[in-house]
């Protein structure tokens, strides 16, 4: 399975989270308007803490998204697709954490 397709794949068994646009990149928005994860150029990003990340924060590759140099997206964290092992849980997580969070304004 390709990246993109596995990113499709995990976003059809979240409930509730449909298929989006946020920054340029494919994203999981929830019915709060939010985005709880995204894919972009072969990486899941999630909305994640360090220690939230688990041991997927050791793991090669796995750093703070920067969508432009100089400008980091605290919070949100890219795993490349050579872990996808991780991608499941990781954006299940994500989307639960921000799912919970107040709608959109």
């Amino acid at each position: 399975m390709q990246p993109e397709e596995h990113f499709h794949h995990i976003l059809s068994q979240i409930p509730n989270a449909t298929l989006g646009k946020m920054f340029g990149a494919l994203a999981a928005k929830l019915p709060n308007g939010k985005a709880g994860a995204m894919y972009k150029d072969q990486f899941l990003l999630v909305k994640r803490t360090p220690e939230q990340l688990g041991d997927a924060a050791q793991l090669a590759g796995v750093e703070v998204f920067t969508p432009k140099p100089g400008r980091p997206m605290n919070g949100w964290y890219q795993i490349p697709f050579e872990h996808k092992q991780h991608w499941q849980s990781l954006m299940q997580a994500s989307c639960a954490d921000v799912a919970a969070l107040p709608p959109k304004k």
